[in-house]
């Protein structure tokens, strides 16, 4: 890790302490007794760095107050495998709104949202789109013969990518 990237993780550390958590925490008080409820024990230490986790996540997205859509990393402080994958179950309903538009395959995984997956299949729908701009493009600007090798090779592998 470089010094820039200890930089950069500093700077979010510290927009993350600042976060405005007024929100979530009746959510998030819900939530952790809806898994206590569930038998997933969750101690005070991990309830507390489930917070610091929800600021974190955020901060990444850019935002001074933390809302719904940061609820994701809860389960993320959820001890075991097995109680993560029941976590996700018994919190779903809550988890519904999570994302995370820098993490959001973290997201996902995390919250099993809906709103998350929507998010990448429109974002990989969009390179879809330019891809298929990009062959017009050439297309109708090179004939066969016209075409530098080079941009035939691209254009080989920019038709494949779309198969």
């Amino acid at each position: 890790m470089s010094a820039g990237d200890l930089n950069v993780l500093d700077e979010l550390s510290t927009q993350a302490e600042s976060v405005d958590l007024k929100e979530v925490q009746p959510i998030l008080a819900q939530a952790i007794r809806k898994l206590r409820r569930e038998g997933i024990s969750l101690s005070d230490r991990r309830a507390v760095r489930a917070q610091n986790l929800i600021a974190a996540a955020a901060a990444i997205s850019g935002r001074e107050k933390a809302g719904p859509e940061d609820l994701w990393p809860l389960v993320l402080a959820v001890p075991t495998e097995d109680d993560q994958k029941l976590a996700r179950r018994c919190l779903r309903e809550l988890l519904s709104q999570t994302d995370n538009p820098a993490l959001h395959h973290l997201a996902e995984n995390a919250s099993a949202a809906l709103q998350v997956r929507a998010r990448m299949l429109a974002e990989e729908g969009e390179k879809a789109l330019r891809v298929e701009g990009v062959l017009r493009d050439i297309d109708a600007n090179f004939s066969e013969t016209d075409l530098p090798a080079e941009l035939a090779q691209l254009r080989e592998r920019l038709k494949s990518s779309l198969s």
